[in-house]
Order: structure tokens, then C-alpha cells, then sequence
């Protein structure tokens, strides 16, 4: 079975299952795809391909939560899926409504600093993810369902100017210090405690890439 052109890789916390994030090639393949992984010969067999809801049938990036009840993966059109993961076999259901997505999309749920997410990260006791794009930087709140929530404060999302992920809107975040904010977030993670999240801001200028790493201090 063609799994098509691989984007991104995610290891189950149990490291029984693997999932890829791919686009198609050739027509063929494409979505994000559940492979069962042989504890003893670390052998793959596709066990699940998803498609339904990613633009295009395809995914871009994957992050499984490290108590491994869900699996966060975005598509070329920048929403964000949110999938119940089954801590059995590993297989994956949308949440439904809202729930199931985050995007500027009136069909999902709406983040506040990031029109276009790229970038996810899950804290370790899993109560927190962070979204990213060139833009901003949101929080969501998680709940024990797998789904985002943001809080109505400015604090909860990171602009380059204080204001939405849309550009021109009203001032409903915080104008952010960081320079990863300013410059195009690339990358994130959090630190095992817990404590402090890590951000790659990436830039272009004078003929060559430039990236910025950042340390922000968690709450």
C-alpha cells in the first residue's frame, strides 16, 4: 500500500505504532497513515490510513500527546486535526464538530494568533499545546478528550503587533517579545519538566536563511 511522500514521522509513547504524515505522489497515498510496529523485529504494517477532512488528502506534520490519547496532525490548507487515538491498536477517530479542527475555518475551532498553524507541541503532563505559524504563537488549553480550548485573555496568544492572526484586527493578544514571533516560528518544543518552551524563529535576509533559538519560561 503507497504511502506517498512522507512529510512527518510520530512515535506512539508505547512505540507500538508509528504515524506518517504524507502527501500524495502519483496520485497515490497521501493523509496520515497508522503503521503497527513488531515489538520484536520493529516491522511496519499499515494498520489505518486517514484522509477524510485534510485538504487535498494529504497531511504535513503529526504529534502524538505523550499520554498517548491523541494525535494532532495539520493539512496544506493550515487547520489543524484533532484525533482521538485508541491506546489498543493505535487507531485514530476525528473528534466531532468544532472539536475535530482547529483553523480560521467557522466550521472549527478558531485560534486567536495563528491563521495559518504549522507547528504543534504538547506539554509532558498534557493539560497545554501550542500552536505556531509566521505569525503568532497560540495556547490551548487540553482536555482529557484530546480537544483545544483558548482562553479569552491576551496572554493565551503571541503577535508580532498585539493583534489577530489575520493581520489589521483588533488588539486581543499580547505584542510579543520574542524574537522567534517576529521573525516566523519554524519550530517547538517543550522540555521534559516542563518548564521552559523551546522556539526556532526562521527569517530570510541578505541572501541566507537565519534562525533564531529562543528559550520562553512556562507558568
Amino acid at each position: 500500500m503507497a504511502i506517498g511522500v512522507v512529510r512527518e514521522l510520530a512515535l506512539s509513547p508505547d512505540g507500538r505504532q508509528l504515524y506518517a504524515a504524507a502527501e500524495a505522489h502519483d496520485g497515490r497515498g497521501g493523509g496520515l497513515t497508522v503503521l503497527r510496529r513488531d515489538p520484536d523485529s520493529g516491522a511496519l504494517t499499515v494498520a489505518q490510513t486517514v484522509r477524510d477532512g485534510f485538504a487535498d488528502g494529504e497531511a504535513m506534520n503529526v504529534v502524538v500527546a505523550p499520554d498517548g490519547g491523541s494525535v494532532y496532525a495539520t493539512d496544506s490548507d493550515f487547520a489543524v486535526h484533532v484525533l482521538r487515538r485508541d491506546r489498543g491498536d493505535g487507531r485514530l477517530a476525528r473528534l466531532r464538530g468544532k472539536a475535530g479542527c482547529v483553523s480560521v475555518d467557522p466550521r472549527c475551532t478558531f485560534p486567536r494568533a495563528t491563521s495559518a498553524p504549522e507547528e504543534i507541541a504538547v506539554t509532558p503532563n498534557g493539560r497545554a499545546a501550542f500552536l505556531a505559524d509566521a505569525s503568532g504563537l497560540d495556547l490551548f488549553s487540553r482536555a482529557g478528550s484530546g480537544a483545544l480550548r483558548q482562553a479569552h485573555r491576551t496572554s493565551a496568544c503571541h503577535t508580532r503587533d498585539g493583534t489577530d492572526g489575520l493581520g489589521g484586527g483588533p488588539r486581543i493578544c499580547v505584542r510579543s517579545a520574542l524574537k522567534s514571533v517576529r521573525a516566523g516560528i519554524g519550530g517547538l518544543a517543550v522540555t521534559p519538566d516542563g518548564r521552559d518552551l523551546i522556539v526556532l524563529g526562521t527569517a530570510s535576509g541578505y541572501g541566507r536563511a537565519v534562525g533564531v533559538v529562543e528559550v520562553a519560561r512556562l507558568r
